[in-house]
C-alpha cells in the first residue's frame, strides 16, 4: 500500500467512491453487507500518512428527518444505540481534512470540534 487510500464506510454498493479510484486512489471498503465490520475492523492496519479521506454514510433512517417517524422504534429496540456507537467508531477515522458524512438533514449533528447527538447516549 502505497498511494492514498480513501475509506468508504457504510457503502454496499460501492457507487460513492467510484471517482476516488478512477482518479487513482486505492479504496477500502468497509460494510457489514460486504462481511467488513467497521466496528471490527482494524483501521490502524493503513498507515495514518496515506489516509486522504474518509467517506461515510452511517444509517441514515436512525438520524436524518426523512426516518423521523421510525425514532422511537428505533429508540426503543436498540437500533439508534447501535447506530450511535457505528458514528462514534467512524469518527475515530475523522481524522483528515478530505471528509465527508451523509446524513443530511436530521439529529444527528458533527460541528467542529466534536460531535452531538439529540439522541441520549
Amino acid at each position: 500500500m502505497s498511494q492514498p487510500v480513501v475509506i468508504s464506510l457504510f457503502d454496499a454498493s460501492g457507487t460513492w467512491f467510484v471517482p476516488y479510484r478512477q482518479a487513482g486512489y486505492e479504496v477500502i471498503q468497509v460494510d457489514l453487507l460486504l462481511g467488513v465490520d467497521v466496528l471490527a475492523w482494524n483501521y490502524r492496519d493503513v498507515p495514518i500518512h496515506l489516509i486522504a479521506g474518509v467517506l461515510a454514510a452511517p444509517p441514515c433512517t436512525d438520524f436524518a428527518a426523512s426516518g423521523a417517524q421510525y425514532w422511537a422504534e428505533k429508540d426503543r429496540n436498540g437500533d439508534t444505540a447501535r447506530s450511535v456507537l457505528l458514528v462514534r467508531r467512524t469518527l475515530e477515522l475523522w481524522t483528515t481534512s478530505a471528509t465527508e458524512s451523509g446524513s443530511g438533514s436530521g439529529r444527528l449533528r458533527i460541528p467542529w470540534g466534536g460531535w452531538t447527538s439529540a439522541y441520549p447516549n
